[in-house]
């Protein structure tokens, strides 16, 4: 497998609070993860950063075994929460940091997608992409409620308002599913990558470049940015072989 991550703070904001990796342990397993920190000023990026660091410390020297995967996961997220929560109300510079993640993690012939946020997991399987994480928010609520449709949901007011994040309270609510379907990439990006270009371009620009993960990752940044870049931007893609 190939794969490249890319994270910039686009063409608005002074300050990047997004973070990404994509990291192999030492047994092959493969983790990808795409994390937007909240709180400004300082707060959202060390949120961000303090969780990626965490996450990717525990996953490192892990062995892991497919039946407990799912088990680490919810485990080392809501250590991670746990962390992030105490902090914030330790130090009152810090009240009301969190962060989004997201992440793919592959152990041998299996992938499974865990999501706390908004930032996204989608699959790339022959000419489809195919979101697999529900964005966390109280549009999204809303629009599941009947109440609003997809297309009042792109103006409406509290459109950025999260409804789960990690740090942001006590208790999370870890999502975990298995990816059953075949795909060709996996691919995690921070919102905005996704308010500024829709699935079809970002499918469009994976498939421009086959060959090289690295560039299509960057490609995929620059037309966030040539769309306004009104948001950090952030991108983990991995081809499968």
């Amino acid at each position: 497998m190939k794969y490249a991550f890319e994270t910039n703070p686009g063409k608005v904001r002074e300050k990047n609070e997004d973070t990404c990796l994509i990291v192999e342990n030492k047994y092959g397993d493969v983790l990808m993860m795409v994390l937007d920190g909240m709180g400004g000023h300082s707060k959202g990026d060390l949120a961000s950063n303090k969780a990626k660091e965490y996450i990717s410390s525990q996953f490192v020297d892990k062995r892991f075994f497919s039946f407990k995967i799912k088990s680490w996961i919810k485990k080392v997220l809501r250590k991670t929460n746990s962390m992030l929560f105490r902090l914030s109300n330790e130090q009152p510079r810090l009240k009301g940091m969190g962060t989004t993640v997201t992440l793919f993690l592959i152990h041998k012939n299996k992938t499974y997608l865990s999501y706390i946020g908004d930032s996204r997991g989608y699959i790339v399987n022959g000419d489809d992409i195919i979101q697999k994480s529900v964005d966390e928010t109280y549009v999204e609520f809303l629009f599941e409620q009947g109440k609003i449709t997809r297309d009042e949901m792109l103006t409406h007011p509290q459109r950025n308002v999260l409804t789960n994040s990690l740090g942001g309270y006590d208790k999370v609510q870890v999502n975990i599913l298995e990816i059953t379907d075949n795909y060709d990439y996996l691919l995690c990006c921070s919102d905005g990558l996704y308010n500024m270009i829709d699935d079809k371009t970002m499918l469009e620009v994976i498939k421009k470049y086959p060959d090289d993960v690295d560039k299509a990752a960057k490609r995929l940044i620059t037309r966030a940015n040539m769309r306004g870049g009104k948001d950090n931007v952030s991108v983990c893609l991995l081809r499968k072989d």
